[in-house]
């Protein structure tokens, strides 16, 4: 996101408050604190089956009613958002004592409601919005929790807290920072107690928030007599990439201003959490998923692979199936539509999602490319999910990846669905690829992948040494005879990246194959026609593997010897 900084930013026109939508679903639920039930309300846009979420934090002595944070929350499922605002420990209507409170038991707090929200099947993204304390307890756990937080707002920040600390002052209320009574009276009768200015004068605020690298908004008005605008400009020095509103004479409770300063939060989220993942080239007609596959950080891991680090992502319980990607500009989310369809089939799979060396958030490493790298990266995310046998599903790059796992681990292996891959000689990819040029043809996708990648900096290393590898590439007899699974093959009859004839060689090699031909189809035939594709796969991957019987080979295609 481009940095910018709204040094001066005056609300033009008037919004409507949207008080109640009658499409939202409000549910009253209670969640474990650090010191007992948090009360919460989760609300949801209904006729959603998924959406991402923001957990909505108040300040100090406040509560989960506060005006703007339920405006907020309005605005927000208005724009198909999801929220969870709850009262802190000590707070409104959960447990705990007020003078038990410090910000860290705060951040437990708020990270066990981050716990309960990302074990909701219906959420793709989690992000946080905070105000006063709670923008400083916001910071700090999207610091700790790095890039499982997708976009974070904090209004009027009250990070002046540790610096009151440790000048013995707390709303006035004059003590010694070195050794604190054991209460502290504030105002309305509150008082809390001495470990609130003991930890509070060690917190490491900024530090800590500084290791979160996401979006990031900062509202904070030059009337605030609370906590100076000067510590969101603080922010947004250790976030360069975030942006600021800075308002003028709006206070610290934003009084007056309490829809105009839910609109921005609102607007910010909707601009960052809206963003719409996409495969290269991907047509508008075309429909993948509501999930962000491939990006979906409440569902991603990690796996160490030689000198490289492999993400995946894990949905669901059953049987494992492996799905891989195609190669060069390929990405995780392309095969949204089998992973989709397989996590309909509740708790019959496990379906997990591979970005393999180098694409989408794996790393790029710095050994050769090579197949048997693929199939060892491969390998190393298998056997850390599970020690069965599992179904593999691969689309070109990912299908000769699968062939590969297959040929040298083959007790890993039950099945295999290759779209797309058929033998190959060496120099039928040639050529150059520059990342200018990928860039025209899809500047949203390229620039989605720059955020999303560990390395985009090497980008074009990685593409040279990509078409490199592909350019020397052989897949014939040694390989696919060496397959000994149940493989179905699935070709579109207008494909020039693996031609028909190619397909039709290695279903005569691979000793129990089957080919599928999907007529009027490009490479990624299941773009195309899906509902035809799963027509084949699925009865392929139901029917128990010692059923599966090859097609009878006919003898007359022998001689459509693509490979001599």
């Amino acid at each position: 996101m481009s940095k910018r900084f709204l040094r001066f930013m005056f609300i033009l026109g008037v919004y409507a408050l949207i008080t109640s939508s009658a499409f939202a679903k409000t549910d009253n639920i209670r969640i474990d604190g650090d010191h007992g039930k948090l009360s919460a309300v989760i609300q949801t846009p209904d006729n959603k089956s998924q959406y991402p979420i923001v957990i909505i934090c108040h300040g100090f002595t406040s509560q989960k009613e506060f005006t703007v944070l339920k405006n907020i929350a309005d605005f927000l499922e208005a724009d198909g958002i999801a929220s969870i605002r709850f009262d802190f420990n000590g707070h409104g209507e959960s447990e705990g004592r007020f003078q038990d409170m410090t910000v860290l038991n705060e951040i437990e707090d708020l990270k066990k409601v981050y716990e309960y929200v990302r074990t909701l099947p219906e959420v793709t993204s989690i992000s946080l919005a905070g105000h006063s304390q709670g923008g400083v307890v916001s910071s700090m756990t999207a610091g700790e929790l790095g890039e499982k937080i997708k976009s974070i707002v904090l209004l009027a920040p009250a990070a002046v807290l540790r610096d009151d600390a440790i000048r013995g002052n707390l709303f006035g209320s004059i003590f010694n920072p070195l050794n604190p009574p054991e209460y502290i009276e504030i105002f309305n009768g509150l008082k809390v107690g001495k470990n609130y200015p003991i930890t509070a004068r060690d917190l490491q605020i900024y530090e800590t928030a500084s290791k979160y690298k996401g979006y990031a908004l900062m509202i904070h008005g030059t009337g605030d007599n609370v906590v100076p605008y000067t510590y969101s400009l603080r922010y947004h020095e250790i976030w360069p990439d975030s942006e600021i509103c800075i308002m003028p004479e709006w206070n610290h409770g934003f009084t007056g201003n309490e829809i105009e300063a839910a609109k921005l939060a609102a607007e910010f989220f909707s601009r960052t959490l809206n963003e719409n993942i996409k495969y290269f080239t991907q047509p508008k007609s075309v429909r993948i998923s509501s999930t962000p596959y491939g990006n979906n950080l409440l569902s991603g891991q990690y796996v160490q692979a030689d000198d490289a680090k492999i993400y995946y992502e894990v949905y669901g319980e059953g049987k494992p199936v492996f799905v891989f990607h195609g190669g060069g500009v390929g990405f995780a989310y392309e095969m949204g539509q089998f992973i989709d369809r397989l996590k309909d089939k509740k708790d019959k799979y496990k379906v997990v999602s591979v970005s393999t060396r180098g694409h989408g958030r794996s790393e790029i490493g710095h050994t050769a490319l090579s197949f048997e790298q693929k199939a060892n990266d491969m390998i190393a995310v298998m056997k850390k999910i599970t020690d069965q046998p599992a179904i593999l599903i691969g689309f070109s790059d990912g299908a000769y990846t699968a062939y590969k796992v297959a040929s040298m681990y083959p007790e890993a292996v039950d099945r295999v669905i290759a779209v797309g891959a058929g033998t190959l000689r060496k120099g039928f990819f040639k050529g150059k690829m520059l990342l200018s040029d990928l860039e025209k043809a899809d500047k949203i996708f390229i620039e989605q992948q720059k955020n999303i990648r560990p390395e985009p900096e090497r980008w074009q290393e990685f593409i040279n040494s990509y078409m490199s590898f592909w350019s020397e590439m052989e897949a014939g007899t040694e390989l696919f005879s060496s397959i000994k699974c149940p493989v179905l093959l699935i070709a579109g009859d207008e494909d020039d990246h693996a031609p028909l004839a190619t397909m039709l060689e290695a279903h005569q090699i691979i000793p129990n194959s089957r080919l599928f031909i999907i007529p009027k189809a490009w490479h990624d035939a299941f773009h195309e026609n899906f509902e035809l594709v799963w027509d084949a796969v699925e009865p392929f991957i139901l029917q128990d593997v010692t059923d599966l019987k090859p097609s009878n080979k006919v003898e007359y295609n022998n001689h459509f010897k693509y490979m001599d």
